[in-house]
C-alpha cells in the first residue's frame, strides 16, 4: 500500500501544480487588466486635460488679441483725429473739405470703439491717447502744410487699412468682427481721397 501511494503522489503534487498555474495565470490576467483600465483612464484625463488646457490657451490668446487690437485702434484713431483737426485748423480749402468729411468718421469710430468697450466691461491699460507734438502742429498754413498733411493722411489710413484687415481674422468677439467689416471699407475711402488729394497738390 505504501507503494501504491508513492507512486500516485507525483500525480497528486503535478495536479497541485496545475492548478496553481490556472491561477497564477488567472492573476496575472486580473492584474494585466486592471493595468490596462488604469493606463486607459490615465491616458483619458491626460487628453482631457490637454483639450482643456488648449481651450484655454486659445481663449487667453484670442482674448489678447482682442484687446491688443483695441489698444492700438483707439491710440491710432486718436492721433488721426488730432490730425485732422490740424488739417481743419490750418489747411487749405481742398484739405479743410477731406479733413471735415473724415473727422465725422474717425469720431464715430471713436465712440463704437469705446461703446464696445463699456457693453463688454474691458479694461484696457496702458492706452496711449497724450497729445504729442508732431511736424504738421510746428508748420505754418500753407502749401508745405497741405502737402505734408496729404502724405500724413495716406500712410496712415494705409497702416489703419491694414491693421483693421488684418484683425479681422485674428480677434474672437463676433461684434468686433462686425465692427471692424464695417469700418474697413470707410478707412478705404479715405485712403483713395488722400491719395487723390495727395495727387492734387503735387502738381501745384
Amino acid at each position: 500500500m505504501h507503494f501504491q501511494f508513492m507512486d500516485r503522489k507525483p500525480h497528486w503534487m503535478a495536479g497541485v501544480a496545475l492548478l496553481a498555474l490556472v491561477y497564477c495565470s488567472s492573476c496575472s490576467d486580473s492584474s494585466q487588466e486592471k493595468m490596462e483600465n488604469t493606463t486607459d483612464s490615465i491616458a483619458s484625463k491626460v487628453e482631457h486635460g490637454m483639450d482643456r488646457l488648449g481651450n484655454e490657451v486659445d481663449s487667453l490668446i484670442h482674448g489678447n488679441a482682442d484687446e491688443n487690437f483695441l489698444s492700438d485702434a483707439l491710440e491710432s484713431n486718436t492721433r488721426e483725429l488730432r490730425a485732422l483737426r490740424l488739417g481743419v485748423q490750418k489747411g487749405g480749402a481742398d484739405v479743410k473739405v477731406l479733413a471735415s468729411r473724415m473727422m465725422k468718421d474717425h469720431a464715430r469710430l471713436g465712440s463704437q470703439l469705446r461703446g464696445y468697450l463699456t457693453a463688454n466691461n474691458i479694461s484696457l491699460s496702458g492706452v496711449d491717447t497724450a497729445e504729442h507734438s508732431n511736424d504738421l502742429a510746428n508748420m505754418p498754413s500753407g502749401k508745405d502744410f497741405d502737402k505734408a498733411w496729404s502724405d500724413k493722411m495716406v500712410d496712415d489710413h494705409q497702416k489703419m487699412t491694414d491693421d483693421f484687415t488684418d484683425a479681422e481674422g485674428n480677434v474672437q468677439s463676433p461684434d468686433l468682427k462686425t465692427l471692424i467689416a464695417k469700418t474697413i471699407p470707410v478707412l478705404q475711402s479715405h485712403l483713395e481721397k488722400s491719395r487723390g488729394l495727395q495727387q492734387q497738390l503735387s502738381t501745384r
